[in-house]
């Protein structure tokens, strides 16, 4: 019984943690629709003033080392074998021809987030 328990509870966590990862990326998704849509300059800032504050949040967690970042259509992520860091960037275009850049670097050390910049 108790290794039926323990295989159902570890089923329950990774489920969990699979349809989170799925509500994030068709959050992020839905914002960037809006972002490389045909929305004012206004909305595209305010969406990606969304999408900054859930990354910043999300890449604090320790959940975020090896996530897909480039699961994402809009973000191009760099990160070395080892985990030991990530870059995550993207650009938002704008009216006039104009493109505002953003990004984050995310340092790892033992698989544990030590440090977020924004950039």
């Amino acid at each position: 019984m108790r290794i039926f328990l323990s295989g159902f509870l570890l089923f329950v966590c990774v489920f969990s943690r699979a349809n989170q990862d799925s509500l994030f990326i068709k959050r992020m998704d839905s914002l960037a629709q809006q972002l490389y849509g045909a929305a004012a300059d206004s909305v595209k800032l305010a969406a990606n003033n969304e999408i900054r504050f859930a990354l910043a949040e999300f890449l604090t967690s320790n959940a975020s080392p090896g996530f897909p970042f480039d699961s994402f259509g809009f973000v191009k992520s760099v990160a070395p074998a080892d985990l030991s860091f990530g870059l995550i960037t993207w650009t938002v275009p704008l009216s006039g021809s104009r493109h505002s850049y953003y990004g984050f670097l995310q340092k790892i050390s033992k698989g544990v987030v030590a440090n977020v910049v924004e950039l």
